[in-house]
């Protein structure tokens, strides 16, 4: 996948998440119940990562998005440097923004066509 595709649907589904959040506090619940947009949003989020790096890239995907909360958990906002998070077998971090997320899920789980 293109990184330029990676991106714009990583941040539709990050708008969209911050949306239903934000729904949520004027007491619209779109996580639960009835009309669960949350999960609906998720599903083809995942549909259009699965196809090209598999569950295990997938998996990556919802690590950086929730454990990592998109990112914002890995820099300590006092030096800028990393502080935590996903590091390679030499120690260095990896996953730690949009792009660096997209080179280690296309470098080690892109599908072969």
């Amino acid at each position: 996948m293109k990184y330029k595709h990676f991106l714009r649907v990583m941040l539709a589904y990050q708008r969209a998440e911050r949306d239903l959040t934000e729904l949520g506090n004027m007491g619209f619940d779109f996580f639960e119940g009835k009309y669960n947009l949350s999960h609906t949003y998720i599903q083809i989020l995942e549909s259009a990562i699965k196809p090209h790096y598999g569950k295990a890239g997938w998996e990556w995907c919802e690590w950086y998005m929730w454990e990592n909360d998109w990112g914002e958990r890995v820099w300590n906002p006092d030096d800028g440097k990393p502080r935590s998070g996903a590091r390679d077998k030499d120690g260095n971090p990896i996953a730690y923004s949009f792009e660096s997320l997209w080179k280690l899920l296309e470098t080690d789980y892109k599908k072969k066509k």
